[in-house]
Order: C-alpha cells, then structure tokens, then sequence
C-alpha cells in the first residue's frame, strides 16, 4: 500500500540521513553556544567578575579591543553565513526532520535552536530590492548588550585597531589599512537593535564613511564574501545619505582612471625590477623601501579594480568597466597580478636567505671593518709597510684604533635599532673624517 511504501521510505530516509541531520543540528546549536557564551561573558564583565577587567578597560588595550571586536563580529558573520549559504526553507526542514527522529531525545536547546534558524525575508534573487528589516530583524533574533556594542563601533570607528596606518602612509590608501576594521563595522553596525547608528545617526554615519569607505563601496566582509553598500544600505536612511558622496558619478570616475593610469604605471615599473639579472642580494636590501612601496601601490590599485568589477549596481559597473573595455581592464589586472606576485616570490626568497644568513654575514664583515681601521691606525703610524713614506700621525692612529674598538663592539643580537644607529653614526663620522683629513 501507499503508506507501507511511505513508511519503508521513510525508514531509510533515516538510515541514510540522519548522521548528516545530527551534524547539521550541531551545527545550529553550536553557534546558539556561542551567542550563550559570548553574552554570559559580557554580563559577567559588566558585573565584575573578572576583578582585573572591564569593558572599558578592555577597549583601551591593544590586544582586547581586536579580541573583543573580533567576537562579535564573528557571531554575525556566521548568522549572515548560514543564510547565505543554506536559505531559511532547508535550515527548517532539517530541524523538522532532526525532531521528527530524534523525538523526545532530542537536545534541550532545539526550541532556540529553530527560532535561531528559522526563515528570514532573505530574497532568493540576488538582484532583488532588499525587504526593510533584512537582515537586522534575522541578526538580532538573539541580541547581544546593546550598550557593549555601541562602545564596539566607536573603538572601530575611531581607532586604527590593528595598527595598519602605520604600513600604509600614504593618505590614498587609508581605506586599504583599514579594510579588515570596516569589514567588522559593517557587520556590528547590523547588530544594533534599532539600527540607530544607520537609520538616525547622520554624523555617525557620515564621519565612520569618510573614515573607511571614502573612494570605496564594495566591502568584503568575510574571506571572498562581498557585499555592495549601496545594496546593502538602501534601507537605512543615514548609511544611504552618508554614501552619496563615495558613489558620486564624477568621484567614481576621478577614481577609476586614476586607478587604471596606475596600472600601466605600475606594470612598467615592476618589469624593470623583474629584468633577468637585475635583482639579487645587494640590490633588494637597497631597494627594499621603494619595492615595499610599489607593492604596496599595486596592492590598493588591484583591490579596488577587483572588488568594484563586483559591484552589483548597474550603473555604478558602467562607470568601473565602461562598455567594450571589460576584456582590457581585465588583462592589465591579471598581468599586475602576477607580476607583483614574481617581485613578491624573489624579494622574499631573498629577504629570508639574508635573515637565515645575517649572523655568519654579519661576523665577517665586521671581522673585515674591525680590520680596516686596524690598517688605518698602523698606517698613520708610520710602521705599516704600506704607510713608509706616510708622516706619522699621532692622533690619526688612536682615532682609527678607538674606531676598532667600537666596531669589535657591536653586537646586533641585543638590540639590532641601537646597533643600527651605531653604525649610522660610525658612517658619518668616517665620512667626516675623509672629507677633512683627506683620507681616502
């Protein structure tokens, strides 16, 4: 009969499937742990359980300020994830499935479990307006403190969390150092409750956009997951405002040719570096800062090239890849890529055969320095063979012997800044002296 067919089908729906429904539920209920933990650990800062810490206190380190940001970030990250990946339909039907099964044994949790997972107003076409709500209603299903995450997005607001301006100098590529830090904002700033800071908070918005997002509108949050803003902050009324400025039609394309100049540039420049013959030890340790440098520039060109090619706003696209030159832009993207990637591969291969080397390197040429002075100091004696014929000079020889003796000094594995220094002032000395004596 039907039903004994159905039943036999059933049976070995579950034979087959229900190690797979056990680890999609773990799944499930191991980040409603997580958003357990994480809460109870920021209810018992506030209440003082960790005699040492506070919030507040935590915010102030280095090191606590990423360590906090970091956990809240990656409880909205998964939710986004989830959902991403597995539309609300499957995730119910696999917990439905999990009950059916599992019955009464299954886990205590199952009830927050399902509210956790349930269906959201995600829209299953892309290129569909995104539902008012979506997705703060779905990432504050179980809210964290509100008053910690206000705190969260000032730091990031504010701070260079991650120290990366000092890497990146150059005020143009402000946006690229603080990339990772405004990934986190994006996601924390949908952790707020009743949006506040992206609906209401004009100034907000305005200086965190200028801060982080001034050439830039498409923000990958999450290892090749990429959101367009201008999409994403339609329905927020501050975020959208603030965004005006960025997604300007003029400013958009000063950018972009600046952007594609740069490439060619930049090609031209990494060709000469890339020359057979051209780099070897002397010439990456010479050249190391202005190589960092033109890495650094192929870098913010490729990064905003590639994420903007994403750009799912129409229009916008146009003004990226103008029609018919999608295949152009294209090639000098992929052939900056790989060129950099070959300076990359040699100066570090070379960097690291210096590192590994330095000690053996260092102690000769020391040795060799130690020497020099050595013969400087018995030539302007008088009593070098070389120096027969040399006037003596007194206080030649002891400068060149006390010169000795500060080399014969010099130990780079205590401090490699202060010995550096050392040698700094030993050059210029040395200079000094041949310019005023003649010594040659």
């Amino acid at each position: 009969s039907r039903d004994k067919d159905l039943s036999l089908l059933d049976e070995e729906f579950k034979e087959t499937h229900l190690e797979i429904l056990d680890r999609f539920y773990r799944l499930f209920d191991s980040m409603y742990q997580y958003w357990v933990d994480v809460n109870q650990f920021f209810v018992d800062l506030k209440n003082e359980v960790y005699i040492e810490f506070t919030v507040e206190g935590l915010l102030r380190d280095r090191t606590g300020k990423q360590l906090v940001a970091e956990v809240v970030y990656l409880f909205g990250v998964m939710l986004l994830l989830l959902d991403e990946r597995m539309d609300g339909i499957s995730r119910e039907r696999i917990l439905t499935a999990y009950f059916r099964y599992r019955g009464h044994f299954a886990e205590d949790n199952l009830v927050h479990v399902l509210r956790l997972c349930r269906a959201t107003k995600r829209p299953k076409d892309p290129n569909e307006r995104i539902p008012v709500g979506y997705p703060n209603e779905y990432l504050t299903r179980f809210a964290l403190p509100q008053d910690i995450i206000g705190l969260i997005i000032g730091t990031l607001s504010n701070d260079d969390v991650y120290n990366k301006l000092a890497h990146y100098p150059l005020p143009e590529h402000r946006s690229v150092a603080l990339a990772e830090q405004a990934a986190m904002l994006y996601v924390i700033l949908l952790l707020e409750k009743d949006t506040a800071t992206l609906s209401k908070g004009d100034t907000k918005m305005r200086e965190l956009v200028d801060r982080h997002f001034p050439d830039n509108w498409v923000l990958p949050y999450y290892m090749g997951y990429v959101v367009d803003l201008t999409q994403q902050w339609t329905n927020f009324k501050a975020a959208k405002k603030a965004l005006k400025n960025v997604v300007d039609k003029r400013q958009v394309q000063l950018t972009r040719d600046a952007h594609s100049v740069n490439v060619v540039k930049y090609r031209a420049e990494l060709k000469e570096h890339l020359l057979e013959g051209v780099m070897d030890e002397q010439y990456a340790v010479e050249k190391t800062p202005q190589l960092l440098a033109l890495m650094r520039n192929c870098h913010a060109a490729l990064r905003w090239l590639v994420l903007h090619m994403a750009s799912t706003d129409r229009d916008l696209l146009v003004l990226v890849c103008p029609p018919g030159t999608e295949d152009q832009v294209k090639e000098g993207v992929m052939h900056l890529l790989v060129d950099m990637a070959q300076l990359r591969v040699r100066l570090k291969n070379l960097l690291q055969k210096l590192v590994s080397e330095r000690e053996t390197q260092w102690q000769e040429d020391q040795q060799m320095a130690s020497d020099s002075m050595q013969d400087l100091s018995l030539y302007f004696s008088g009593s070098h063979q070389l120096g027969r014929g040399q006037k003596s000079d007194e206080q030649l020889e002891q400068y060149f012997a006390k010169m000795k003796t500060r080399v014969d000094d010099l130990d780079f594995t205590k401090d490699p800044t202060l010995v550096g220094r050392k040698i700094q002032g030993l050059i210029q000395a040395l200079q000094e002296v041949e310019a005023y004596h003649q010594v040659a």
